[in-house]
């Protein structure tokens, strides 16, 4: 991801290399031009670094109750479309409002990605549902486009956004959740690719590379659709160099 201009921002929990159950301080992004870290500067409230959690790389795991990141400095605006992937994995309580990813964006509303009473969904203004939550290792996919914003869970069928998250670009993001809403998340995050642009017509590639950088077998959460996608082999080298390995042992987690 770093030589490909679109990148915005790419967190992954591997490049943090703590040693296990070790405290996360800050998560600086490893490639794009969203250099200012996510960080905790409050011991108590810090998530904590897991190792080997799935297809042997760590994630970053956040407790529900205290835990989360944030930027202390704002990001550079974007301008939208943007298109955000996750990967992630819920641990505990499954209903609720327990929200992985959040983002402002100038003069409008906030957005999050995250569990709305018991089912995935992205929030702009009024609640979009989709995949029922389980505690699998799941990819999501939200491109923010204004009143064209829509989202994909799993290679999955695109469901449009319900609600507006206006026309600006991200200024602040918190993964874990928002302390000040009580809905901070039980929840591994592996990895954040934030991308310049409708990543639409590079989607096949960019869910290739997480699915086998992570051994998911994504679109099989959800039967497949008519996607006008080329044949799913692993083509994410393609689009961000990725590891192409096929392995599928123990691919839900």
């Amino acid at each position: 991801p770093g030589s490909d201009p679109s990148v915005l921002g790419w967190l992954k929990a591997d490049a943090r290399n703590l040693t296990n159950r070790a405290p996360v301080a800050s998560w600086i992004p490893s490639a794009g031009t969203m250099s200012q870290p996510v960080q905790q500067t409050v011991s108590s409230n810090q998530p904590i670094f897991q190792t080997a959690v799935q297809n042997g790389l760590p994630a970053i795991l956040f407790d529900g109750v205290s835990s989360f990141l944030t930027n202390g400095i704002p990001f550079p605006a974007a301008a939208q479309p943007l298109t955000i992937f996750l990967v992630y994995k819920y641990v505990g309580s499954l209903n609720g409002f327990q929200n992985y990813c959040l983002g402002n964006t100038p003069g409008a509303i906030s957005w999050f990605v995250g569990n709305r009473q018991g089912s995935n969904a992205v929030y702009a203004g009024s609640v979009g549902s989709a995949v029922p939550i389980d505690l699998n290792w799941h990819i999501i996919m939200f491109v923010v486009n204004g009143t064209n914003s829509a989202y994909r869970i799993d290679a999955g069928r695109d469901t449009p956004l319900a609600g507006n998250p206006g026309t600006g670009g991200i200024t602040s993001l918190e993964i874990g959740g928002q302390a000040g809403l009580a809905a901070l998340a039980n929840v591994y995050v592996g990895e954040i690719l934030m991308c310049n642009g409708d990543q639409s017509t590079n989607e096949a590639a960019i869910f290739n590379y997480l699915e086998n950088r992570w051994a998911i077998i994504a679109e099989r959460q959800n039967p497949p659709f008519t996607l006008n996608w080329p044949d799913r082999r692993p083509i994410g080298a393609e689009f961000l160099g990725a590891r192409t390995s096929s392995s599928t042992s123990n691919p839900r987690g």
